[in-house]
């Protein structure tokens, strides 16, 4: 996908079936942005247009959203334990509530509660450093590059063993990245002192977003 004043092709996948669209580019680059909603045709009469029906028939009544871009800088960041820094990278807002996708950049020793999520499915992926990940109660090591999937209601917990650490969170359905804006203040240069979320304020943001704390940081 090229934006500019390019015109946009679109490639969007619904179970097995694949629209091609084309979009009007969108030109604002001053925040995140919707682009122009695209415009999905296949061939009449064809299997893939058959497949087109019989899924929008499974989908009734479920909006798609629009594509959406936001660059680095558009993209909210607070301060977060060990001196570390989390960056909503996609919200609720942006996704049609499907997905949040969040970025953590932490240092040895960051380490949330034990806990589970009641609402969303989460999925983490170490981009830089490794990490020591409990998983109902299971010790596993989380390499560079690792992924795992963690499903709703399963007691979780993990904690950076590198120096450094960069980590991706993705949670579906979207808005647990709201827990983060709650409890964390906006990232200042320098650092402030007293930036770090305090007790308090994670324990009430954990209660509104669905998080169930089963106990200390391991």
């Amino acid at each position: 996908m090229r934006c500019g004043r390019q015109r946009v092709t679109v490639v969007l996948v619904r179970r097995s079936v694949a629209y091609v669209c084309e979009a009007a580019p969108h030109d604002d680059r001053s925040a995140g942005h919707h682009l122009a909603p695209p415009a999905c045709s296949l061939p009449r009469g064809s299997r893939a247009s058959q497949q087109v029906r019989d899924v929008d028939a499974n989908y009734k009544g479920v909006q798609m959203s629009l594509a959406y871009l936001a660059q680095p800088e558009q993209q909210p960041t607070v301060e977060w334990l060990a001196g570390g820094t989390f960056a909503v990278l996609l919200d609720a807002a942006a996704t049609n509530g499907q997905l949040g996708v969040g970025r953590f950049r932490v240092s040895m020793g960051e380490a949330p509660p034990y806990h589970k999520h009641l609402r969303e499915d989460e999925v983490f992926m170490l981009i830089k450093g490794t990490a020591l990940l409990w998983c109902d109660d299971e010790e596993m090591e989380l390499s560079e590059g690792g992924i795992v999937f963690l499903p709703r209601n399963v007691p979780h917990s993990y904690r950076i063993t590198s120096p450094e650490a960069d980590l991706l969170m993705m949670c579906t359905p979207g808005g647990f990245e709201g827990m983060f804006r709650q409890a964390g203040k906006p990232v200042t240069s320098p650092r402030q002192p007293g930036a770090e979320p305090s007790r308090e304020d994670m324990v009430k943001a954990a209660d509104d977003f669905g998080q169930v704390v089963i106990g200390p940081p391991r």
